[in-house]
């Protein structure tokens, strides 16, 4: 299990958050700095993307395990 956290963005249609995967240690898989402090996740009008290179990393390392499997 991977947790996530998000940092505020910009973007073409207003803001978004930006979300990004954690390592064991706190770091961001991309190895972009995040904030100390996650951003709260309540805006509903606040648009939600996904760190390409942090998902890439995710599939690459569910591949290699053989895929994701439910927790239980």
């Amino acid at each position: 299990m991977y947790d996530m956290r998000a940092e505020p963005m910009a973007s073409e249609t207003g803001s978004a958050r930006l979300w990004h995967v954690l390592r064991l240690d706190g770091s961001a898989l991309c190895g972009r700095a995040l904030a100390a402090r996650p951003v709260a996740a309540s805006d509903d009008d606040c648009r939600d993307e996904y760190c390409t290179t942090c998902m890439t990393a995710v599939a690459a390392a569910a591949s290699r395990r053989g895929g994701l499997r439910p927790m239980t």
